[in-house]
């Protein structure tokens, strides 16, 4: 008898414990998102808060931030909806969790022109996507969910975690996911990037002879023994009609991935994202680049079918290759942008491939009335100026008569205007902060 009850004891002991532990892993999945939205909306807000433009690192930190978030709150609803984690209250708390990450999402992404326009460029993967997020947003920020939502609430005397606190009024005014203004930027950059797909697919296959790099045996060698993983390569070609749209000096970019060797001792050669990169260099095309069909790989000497050639490297880059590689894995599956928009993240041109894979660095960039550019010369110009992010590595120019090796003042004389207007904004900034003190 003594033992039929010290069992009944043990299963009742051992049923409370385990109601106690799910409560508590409940609790502690809940405060993992609560933290989340509030991290989160504390790097929405600097954003926000900026004057200068947003750095494709700072729009990946932000592409990061939504994705995780919302994929979480998904998988939190899973687990407190799920019967066999004895989570109490969890219909009315997920609702209430829900509505409080969307209407924030809402106050600092949707009110913010630049962030909300980058929100809707944001790549479908791992479970996130712009449409499902655009109905989810509707759904827990309508006035009809909000109110049932406070009714439920008191009728069940649920106490909400302090962070959350939902009254009924006559509502915020909610952001718009779709503005006026954003319909008619998007109605712009469609027909220019309409304009751009017919025009580059019609002037890229316009070609009336070969580089003048071509076959040149000495600028091959020389080229390939400067060469260093994750180096930036620049293409000058003449001898195409799409040469003449293209503004400034270089008309492309593109990246060297290494040799298998130089990759071996980098430690990058066997990690798993890196399988497609390895089947492409030992096919001997140790060339990623953005093309209008998408991403490319291109042997050296199909690169080198060009009048001028160049190498840049990013300084200390060796020091985050991993990081760097894993970026432009990232980016394998993207599409052309014919908008040229470098805030856009889900179509990339042959410069955003490298200023969304290179971590955080600060791009030259031009601007139009409402989307910003970058373009192969802004990449090139990152050896140029004070505290340059880059170095210049090697210039070659090719002629009808032959080919000449140019030194690094050459190079800066590539970009001699576009140099003298950056030196005179910035001593413009300095006298108007000087002036201000």
């Amino acid at each position: 008898m003594k033992n039929i009850i010290a069992l009944a004891i043990f299963c009742i002991f051992s049923l409370f414990q385990q109601q106690v532990y799910a409560s508590d892993e409940c609790q502690d999945q809940l405060a993992i998102h609560i933290n989340l939205i509030n991290e989160s909306q504390e790097y929405f807000k600097q954003l926000s808060l900026k004057k200068k433009t947003l750095t494709s690192y700072e729009i990946t930190v932000f592409k990061e931030y939504m994705q995780t978030r919302y994929v979480n709150l998904k998988d939190l609803q899973d687990f407190y909806n799920n019967p066999e984690n004895n989570c109490s209250d969890s219909k009315t708390l997920m609702s209430a969790i829900a509505f409080y990450d969307m209407s924030l999402f809402g106050i600092s992404v949707l009110k913010n022109t630049a962030l909300r326009r980058i929100f809707k460029t944001l790549p479908e993967q791992f479970g996130y996507t712009y449409k499902q997020v655009k109905t989810d947003y509707k759904k827990y920020t309508s006035r009809k969910f909000v109110n049932a939502l406070i009714d439920d609430i008191k009728k069940e005397h649920l106490d909400l975690p302090p962070e959350i606190n939902i009254k009924k009024t006559s509502f915020w005014r909610k952001p718009k996911l779709q503005p006026i203004n954003d319909i008619a930027v998007n109605a712009i950059t469609y027909l220019v990037a309409g304009a751009s797909r017919a025009w580059g697919y019609i002037s890229d296959h316009v070609i009336w002879r070969d580089g003048h790099l071509n076959n040149q045996e000495i600028v091959y060698e020389e080229a390939l023994k400067n060469l260093r993983p994750l180096d930036l390569i620049y293409e000058q070609r003449k001898f195409t009609l799409s040469n003449l749209t293209i503004p400034g000096h270089w008309g492309h970019v593109a990246v060297w991935l290494g040799t298998k060797e130089q990759l071996q001792d980098l430690g990058i050669w066997d990690q798993p994202f890196f399988e497609e990169f390895r089947a492409h260099i030992e096919k001997g095309e140790n060339i990623i680049e953005m093309r209008k069909p998408g991403i490319t790989f291109k042997s050296l000497k199909e690169f080198l079918n060009i009048d001028e050639f160049a190498i840049t490297r990013i300084r200390n880059i060796e020091a985050s290759a991993q990081e760097t590689f894993y970026s432009l894995h990232e980016q394998l599956n993207r599409e052309y942008d014919f908008r040229f928009d470098a805030l856009s993240i889900n179509r990339i041109t042959c410069t955003e491939l490298i200023t969304f894979s290179y971590g955080d660095l600060n791009w030259k960039h031009s601007k139009t009335f409402f989307q910003v550019n970058i373009r192969p010369d802004d990449i090139a110009m990152s050896t140029s100026g004070q505290d340059p992010i880059g170095e210049f590595v090697l210039y070659v120019k090719g002629s009808k008569q032959g080919f000449e090796f140019k030194n690094k003042q050459q190079w800066s004389k590539l970009f001699g205007s576009a140099l003298s207007n950056l030196k005179i904004n910035k001593n413009r900034r300095e006298q108007t902060a000087v002036n201000k003190f």
